[in-house]
């Protein structure tokens, strides 16, 4: 009782430490930011991988879309967030001090960090409830379908979100 809400707080904790890292390491002018994301790519592209090799990539999809369709963007959105972070330190082509650069991306970093938080909430509680129970318990071809519909969900939610123009 109570294993599967701890292994879900768990989650989402190391998932919001990696998202907060990765804003952070914007400090490092961008460099920390990148070579975290990649690390992290390289290290899930070896298990994808070696699951595929195994013959397992039924197993994989149905393991990883239901929480990685929102997870994996959440943190690639925190690595983002690190680079605007980067860029405002940067100060490409601005007369303006420090300050008034990071000032002006402050909101933005923190709307952005803060989506970020939500969805690996989400993606916590969908990992600890749904993507640890394998078939038949749960058929993958539901896990798949449910991965696939919240990637679709959240790539249309992007698109159509963000700064707009505003009309006369």
């Amino acid at each position: 009782q109570g294993g599967k809400a701890s292994f879900s707080t768990q989650l989402m904790t190391n998932n919001t430490q990696v998202s907060i890292l990765a804003l952070a390491l914007g400090m490092t002018w961008g460099v920390g930011t990148v070579i975290l994301l990649f690390y992290n790519g390289v290290i899930l592209g070896a298990v994808g991988f070696d699951y595929i090799q195994a013959g397992q990539s039924e197993f994989l999809l149905g393991w990883l879309l239901p929480h990685g369709s929102v997870e994996i963007p959440a943190i690639l959105m925190a690595g983002q967030a690190g680079l605007v972070l980067a860029g405002a330190l940067f100060g490409w082509g601005g007369r303006e001090p420090l300050s008034v650069r990071l000032r002006a991306v402050g909101a933005d970093l923190v709307t952005m960090i803060s989506g970020v938080a939500l969805l690996l909430i989400w993606a916590g509680f969908v990992e600890a409830f749904l993507s640890q129970y394998h078939a038949p318990v749960f058929p993958y071809w539901a896990k798949i379908s449910l991965g696939l519909l919240e990637l679709a969900l959240l790539t249309i939610f992007l698109l159509k979100s963000g700064s707009r123009e505003e009309k006369p």
